[in-house]
């Protein structure tokens, strides 16, 4: 019994390190330190198109908010650099004291179409739990418009 309870006590505190390690991995440290808009600077400078950033969001959100938004612009970027042949994309980040928005414009081909199991289906399911919701527009010719709407929690 000993030896079950000594390998339970193992068991139990490797999958307690595994999830820590998952977590950290799911919030990225400068997301973390520095907030959102930061966050998403850093995704833009690492872009491979020109990624210009307007903001008039101020103070912090919710972790988990911020974790749902942050994931929700890189999708959005990896889908324009993938996607759209765009040579400049615009992220406006803004909020008042009932929702957070996050629009994301490309200037590219357009004519992208949501398909099930993909990116923009995933990033709706994402959104579920926060009651947030994905609008998306990209008539063909361009440009691209998908616009995230997160409401605030209420204090």
């Amino acid at each position: 019994a000993r030896a079950m309870l000594a390998a339970a006590k193992e068991d139990s505190s490797a999958a307690l390190s595994e999830l820590r390690s998952l977590v950290r991995g799911i919030r990225p440290p400068v997301l973390a330190d520095r907030g959102l808009v930061e966050a998403v600077r850093s995704l833009a400078a690492a872009s491979p198109i020109e990624t210009r950033i307007v903001s008039s969001l101020e103070g912090r959100l919710m972790p988990t908010v911020e974790t749902a938004l942050y994931f929700a612009v890189a999708e959005l970027l990896s889908n324009a650099g993938k996607h759209s042949a765009a040579t400049e994309v615009v992220i406006e980040l803004d909020a008042d004291d009932r929702v957070v928005e996050v629009v994301v414009t490309d200037n590219g081909l357009g004519g992208a179409v949501e398909t099930p199991g993909g990116g923009l289906a995933g990033l709706r399911q994402r959104l579920a739990p926060f009651d947030g919701e994905l609008e998306f527009v990209s008539p063909v010719g361009g440009p691209t418009v998908a616009t995230v709407r997160v409401p605030r929690p209420l204090d």
